[in-house]
Formats: C-alpha cells, sequence, structure tokens
C-alpha cells in the first residue's frame, strides 16, 4: 500500500485502497489516519534512500583516480 500511495500521489484512501489492491477497511485497519499512511510512506522512503546511499558509498569514486 506504501507503493500505491507514492504512485499515485497522496488520493483520497479509496484511491489507494482500490489501486492497492485492498477494501477501504483493510487500509483504515493498517492505517487509521492519513497521517499514519504518510508517515509509512515517508519511512519506507528514507530506509530506501538510506539502503541506496550506502550502495553508493561502496562504488569507487570515478573523480579520485
Amino acid at each position: 500500500m506504501h507503493r500505491t500511495c507514492r504512485s499515485l500521489c497522496w488520493p483520497c484512501g479509496v484511491e489507494v485502497a482500490r489501486a492497492a489492491g485492498v477494501g477501504s477497511a483493510a487500509l483504515h485497519r493498517h492505517f487509521p489516519s492519513r497521517w499514519s499512511l504518510l508517515q509509512a510512506v515517508l519511512t519506507d522512503r528514507v530506509h530506501a534512500l538510506c539502503d541506496r546511499a550506502e550502495e553508493l558509498r561502496a562504488v569507487p569514486d570515478p573523480s579520485s583516480r
């Protein structure tokens, strides 16, 4: 559901639930408020960015040659 919410640019909950293939009750059960859904989406994005940063740290800097 996080990914669906991000891709839909923050639509209403019914649209997020429909696009994620779940009912609106399931969406509200997992995320009782818009804030809780937004928090989950942003947390997911920050973790993905941190993971990518770690991957890039392992790559040698081409300007240091």
